[in-house]
């Protein structure tokens, strides 16, 4: 009965081992992949940051273009 019991001990604590094993692998791989993602969202947000700055002074110069054609219409009309 002991052997029986050994034997079982044994094999448990060999398939717990290579859980252990595979499961280490799995979380480097979380890990690298998480790095990896980290490095990518970075990136992004500094790319459309960028755009979007360059988007609002656009947006910035066209309001100022339109209140100076607004305020030489208004020019215009009080001539006449």
């Amino acid at each position: 009965m002991e052997d029986k019991s050994f034997e079982l001990l044994t094999k448990m604590y060999s398939e717990f081992s290579e859980f252990r094993k595979e499961a280490s692998q799995k979380f480097e791989e979380v890990k690298s992949d998480t790095q990896r993602i980290s490095y990518q969202l970075a990136k992004l947000e500094n790319d459309h940051g960028h755009k979007l700055d360059v988007l609002f002074d656009g947006y910035k110069q066209l309001t100022e273009g339109q209140e100076e054609i607004k305020s030489q219409v208004a020019a215009l009309y009080a001539i006449l």
